[in-house]
């Protein structure tokens, strides 16, 4: 399209001025017979029409190829309008975005008017001064003090500590496993959002039992476990479900008893449905991974499992996470080196896409951690890299299955067990232990953007320790949009605790 103004000479335009010996006064709105009336006599926004004899707006003549960064700038002229591309200031804070490629600034963050050059670094999970380093690793305090939930006594040891956030009740569910010497069960203990029990913990199941892994979710209004127990001589799964106000389990759910050994599983609430996953052991390598749709009271669903993968090699460690008509199960596949796959489902276990979510993770014996996010994504985590060279993964996944981002939050030496992620107003947080399997770990949380670009860490400890040799078991944690709680075991003068930490999103302000 040709732009044509009345009455121009190179005599009557200066650069920033409309050229036109007309009237340069808004058209739009206005009653039309032809284009021709409808025109202001300014180039750089384009030609007006004369659509249902109403005056429209014409196309901007200048644009940008990423105006997420950059804004177009136009200026009137004899010859037409002249464009230019220039930093974007969405923010208002007067500093131009510096990822704009064609005009940089300097402002780091240009989605918040707190955030740049000179500003000061205050407790709100972003970098505001633009130093690259945000909140508590520049200089700001991260909140609280780890507490303990509970200490192993005589011969009592606890382990596999999982959370859950219950927004319904406000409060947290912690479960986790406790050997008195004769026998292994799961326990339950409520928890406020500042870390302070509520009531005494309570036994699930029956005794005598050998129960192992435990973990947990929350649909509305109760806490839903699942965890394995080889009483029987084989490796089974079991389910209860346990009331959020009154506390009262319901009669305990063999979801997976066979002659096979059933392992590591996985719940989360979809809907009216309880969802859990875990692995059969065919060989020593090689694993079907298998779900089962429970009603809210924990009775079947579905008369048999659902086999999601018939047999793959590797690790597997299945994880589950669930918003309220969809699932994602993801897990590793391969070995020695291998790949994250993924399994997107509907409320009743069909699968509705399927595809691989990394092709590069290391070794075959990591975890993936999965949650659903608020903003219909799914975040995962997991590790990677070369043994002497390892990083953890943040990554996020759209509802459709498209991949939208992967970066690392975390890189070392040493084992890096990516324990659990979860949804952030700002974007999510990892919480992972780092240090030798078996041995003596550290335990931290790091917080990602939406971009899934790391923002900043805490160690919250340098003495937690996995009693079963795997990193990732050694804690857990889970957060709401106000609130983070962490948990883990600690090994102190020979006896095991069970500790815990509440944060909030920022990482140095108070939870609520």
């Amino acid at each position: 399209m040709t732009l044509s103004h009345v009455g121009c000479s190179s005599s009557d335009c200066a650069d920033t001025r409309t050229c036109g010996g007309g009237s340069s006064a808004s058209t739009i709105g206005k009653a039309c017979e032809t284009a021709a009336e409808c025109d202001d006599h300014r180039a750089c926004n384009g030609l007006e029409l004369c659509t249902a004899k109403k005056c429209a707006a014409g196309t901007p003549a200048c644009s940008v190829s990423d105006p997420n960064h950059c804004e177009a700038t136009c200026k009137e002229s004899s010859g037409g309008p002249v464009c230019g591309v220039q930093g974007r200031d969405a923010d208002d804070d007067g500093y131009k975005d510096a990822l704009c490629k064609e005009d940089p600034g300097d402002d780091c963050d240009d989605a918040h008017d707190t955030a740049y050059p000179g500003a000061q670094e205050v407790c709100d999970g972003i970098d505001n001064d633009c130093n690259g380093k945000a909140d508590v690793e520049d200089g700001l305090t991260a909140y609280g003090e780890n507490k303990t939930l509970l200490t192993s006594t005589g011969t009592l040891t606890v382990s596999w500590p999982a959370i859950v956030w219950a927004p319904e009740i406000q409060s947290f569910g912690v479960v986790f496993t406790v050997d008195d010497g004769t026998n292994q069960f799961v326990a339950l203990q409520v928890v406020s959002p500042t870390g302070t029990s509520i009531g005494p913990y309570i036994v699930l199941g029956s005794l005598p039992s050998k129960a192992g892994v435990a973990r947990i979710a929350w649909n509305g209004s109760s806490f839903g476990v699942v965890w394995e127990d080889t009483s029987s001589g084989s490796s089974d799964v079991f389910f209860v479900a346990v009331n959020g106000t009154t506390n009262s389990p319901s009669a305990v759910v063999p979801v997976a008893k066979t002659a096979d050994d059933e392992i590591i599983p996985s719940v989360a609430a979809a809907g009216k449905y309880w969802l859990v996953t875990w692995q059969r052991v065919l060989s020593p390598t090689t694993y079907a991974l298998q779900a089962q749709a429970l009603e809210a009271d924990g009775s079947l669903a579905t008369g048999t499992p659902v086999e999601l993968v018939p047999s793959f090699t590797g690790f597997g460690a299945a994880r589950i996470a669930a918003g309220p008509n969809q699932a994602v199960v993801a897990w590793t596949e391969g070995s020695p080196t291998g790949s994250v796959k993924y399994r997107l489902l509907d409320g009743q276990l069909a699968s509705t896409s399927s595809g691989t979510w990394s092709d590069t993770v290391a070794p075959q014996d990591g975890f993936v951690q999965v949650a659903a996010a608020s903003d219909g994504v799914w975040l995962g985590a997991w590790q990677s890299g070369s043994p002497a060279a390892r990083n953890m993964k943040m990554a996020r996944l759209s509802g459709a299955g498209a991949k939208d981002c992967s970066e690392p939050v975390a890189t070392g030496s040493s084992s890096l067990g990516p324990a659990a992620v979860a949804p952030l107003p700002l974007g999510s947080a990892v919480a992972y232990s780092e240090g030798p399997a078996g041995g003596a770990l550290s335990f931290s949380i790091a917080t990602a953007g939406k971009d899934c670009k790391r923002i900043q860490a805490v160690k919250l400890t340098s003495s937690a320790y996995s009693t079963n040799a795997l990193p990732e078991l050694v804690g857990d944690m889970d957060a709401s949009a106000t609130a983070i709680a962490a948990v883990w075991i600690e090994q102190t003068g020979g006896k095991s605790v069970v500790k815990i930490r509440n944060l909030g999103p920022a990482l140095c302000d108070a939870p609520k």
